[in-house]
């Protein structure tokens, strides 16, 4: 009876330790910019203007971003332990923060080197591995890595539940 009493409370106790944590990954507001402003040029060339022009005024917003695109992460921490892999949700900014999508569900798994998250973003994206470096915190898609990541704490003081 007291064995079992010990291994319920190491179980609680293992638990409560476990936080949430977000990875939040920016990749270039530069490059994205960049990006943009050729999609702009490439709608001009084809005579839609209108579709140019908006995306012009994007390029501009951009300039002035601290980001191109972010993917936000959310875990619980005790899985960065755990070889298994655990549910994640996933936040994605695109066009420097002015599209915001979803937040969709996925999973990650670990390995000593490397963090994957697994997930299905909305046409056109589809199924995406991101991949981050545990030591870097360098991240992207499959073997890219032109993301920067932070790890950062959730706070969860003001939950009712």
């Amino acid at each position: 009876m007291n064995k079992s009493c010990v291994v319920l409370l190491t179980m609680l106790s293992l638990d409560v330790l476990a936080e949430s944590k977000q990875l939040i990954c920016q990749d270039s507001a530069q490059i994205e910019s960049e990006r943009i402003n050729n999609l702009a040029n490439k709608y001009r060339n084809e005579n839609k203007f209108e579709q140019a022009e908006q995306y012009n005024a994007y390029s501009k917003k951009c300039a002035a971003s601290t980001y191109g695109s972010q993917f936000t992460f959310i875990f619980d921490s005790n899985v960065l332990s755990n070889p298994n892999h655990s549910n994640v949700e996933v936040a994605f900014e695109a066009l420097c923060g002015l599209d915001v999508y979803d937040v969709v569900k996925g999973f990650i798994e670990t390995t000593p080197n490397i963090l994957i998250f697994k997930f299905r973003m909305p046409w056109p994206i589809g199924d995406l591995a991101f991949n981050i470096d545990r030591k870097t915190l360098k991240g992207g898609p499959n073997t890219v890595r032109n993301y920067n990541c932070i790890l950062k704490d959730v706070d969860t003081s003001s939950n009712i539940l």
